[in-house]
């Protein structure tokens, strides 16, 4: 394993809330040691303000690069909810939000969220962060790709696509399966 979300060497796991009109935007975090898992008590927060649809989460993201895995957040898919994607760091003590991820990452009109996860898409060295519309009725299926240099975010080039030409977002992930 590589680095993690509270730099122990085994990798964690992060959940958020579901869709649903009942549930805001609970992200907690767990421990599993091969044997137990156990709630990360620092790692349990409402991403944003609203009490309802969820939240997108993703992890393995060190866009800091100092050895912790960040945690990314999108907001769930309401209709009134543009694709703003913000960055937490743990550090294994506490919880930040990382002021300077905090970003619309889809061009307007964008609604109903957003998908976000980490990763060297590129493979340069440096994790990207990726983010696919939310799943709304006529959001396009566009995904954009960012980069975050610790001062601030910027749009990658060619980092814009729209895979498929239907409606309802798209879902991203990042991972070599070559």
């Amino acid at each position: 394993s590589g680095p993690s979300i509270d730099a122990d060497e085994s990798d964690e796991i992060v959940t958020g809330a579901g869709p649903s009109g009942l549930f805001g935007p609970h992200v907690r975090g767990w421990n599993y040691d091969g044997v137990t898992l156990t709630a990360l008590g620092k790692v349990s927060f409402f991403a944003y303000g609203t009490p309802k649809y969820g939240v997108e989460v993703g992890a393995g993201w060190d866009g800091e690069d100092d050895g912790y895995d960040e945690i990314l957040t999108g907001p769930g898919p309401g209709s009134s909810f543009q694709a703003q994607v913000r960055g937490w760091n743990y550090d294994g003590a506490a919880l930040t939000s990382i002021g300077k991820v905090s970003f619309i990452a889809m061009t307007a009109p964008s609604t109903h969220g957003c998908v976000v996860v980490g990763g060297d898409a590129d493979e340069d060295g440096i994790d990207e962060i990726l983010a696919g519309r939310g799943p709304g009725p006529a959001q396009s299926a566009q995904v954009r790709g960012f980069d975050y240099d610790g001062i601030a975010v910027v749009a990658l080039p060619g980092y814009d696509i729209t895979p498929y030409a239907t409606f309802y977002g798209a879902r991203v992930t990042e991972g070599g399966f070559a």
